[in-house]
């Protein structure tokens, strides 16, 4: 009989490390001019990873229905960049540009 695999310990986030809502509007409003921002922006209000982020093509952006699909990500690593396909498929992140507190992320 084959034994269960422990899942892997996560990293834990200790409170020092996030910043609080004032915090963010401060960062945000003062990178509204760097080239940059709409990642900046992404990351912080869809919960996306930095490779999510940067693996978005324009045909994953719907502005009609307010969505983006994740589908891909990139990894570096000592051979280069590694873009690798999402492992649950298709995740769907739904964008509110009214109220952004709303935002939230399907997986599946």
């Amino acid at each position: 009989m084959k034994r269960a695999t422990a899942p892997r310990k996560t990293h834990e986030v200790s409170k020092s490390q996030l910043w609080a809502a004032q915090e963010l509007r401060s960062f945000l409003t003062t990178a509204e001019s760097h080239r940059l921002y709409a990642l900046y922006w992404l990351a912080a209000y869809t919960g996306m990873r930095r490779g999510e982020i940067v693996a978005l093509r324009w045909s994953d952006v719907d502005f009609e229905k307010k969505l983006i699909r994740v589908h891909r990500s990139v990894t570096l690593t000592d051979a280069g960049q590694v873009e690798v396909t999402a492992k649950s498929g298709k995740n769907v992140l739904l964008l509110s540009t009214i109220k952004l507190s709303q935002c939230f992320r399907l997986i599946g």
